[in-house]
């Protein structure tokens, strides 16, 4: 993995900052249509970030890498 993670939680939420906006970049203008399949992944590393802090830093950065 060529992803070098020194500070997984800061890490983590940059890479979400990031996809969030490639997929409000992917809207066509005047419509609501997001990438459903995107949309939820997204919720889903939402939780894994807010849950991030609570898991031991051993398993941090395999979780991320996941």
């Amino acid at each position: 993995n060529s992803w070098i993670i020194e500070n997984p939680i800061k890490q983590f939420q940059d890479s979400q900052d990031n996809a969030i906006a490639l997929l409000i970049q992917t809207v066509k203008p005047g419509t609501h249509a997001y990438d459903f399949s995107v949309a939820h992944i997204l919720t889903t590393s939402q939780a894994i970030r807010i849950l991030l802090p609570l898991i031991p830093e051993q398993y941090q950065i395999d979780l991320i890498r996941q």
